[in-house]
């Protein structure tokens, strides 16, 4: 889970590289066996997913977190 904004951009460097290592593979998929191919696709694929969806749940939060700030404020005013 990422807890910070470093995190939040070390993990977005890393989804940016991921996606590009699969199109990478998809322009050398003919020279890979189908079980070579399916299994570093397969792979790279649910790492992908992965840290798509630790950046959707860190973005969720930091908005839940500005939205409860806002509110905050405006209850003090």
């Amino acid at each position: 889970m990422i807890q910070n904004e470093h995190q939040y951009q070390v993990t977005q460097d890393r989804l940016k590289d991921l996606e590009q290592a699969l199109v990478e593979l998809l322009k050398i998929k003919d020279n890979l066996l189908q079980r070579q191919f399916s299994s570093r696709q397969n792979g790279l694929q649910i790492t992908i997913d992965n840290l798509r969806r630790e950046i959707a749940e860190y973005d969720s939060l930091k908005q839940l977190s500005i939205n409860a700030s806002g509110t905050l404020h405006e209850c003090n005013s």
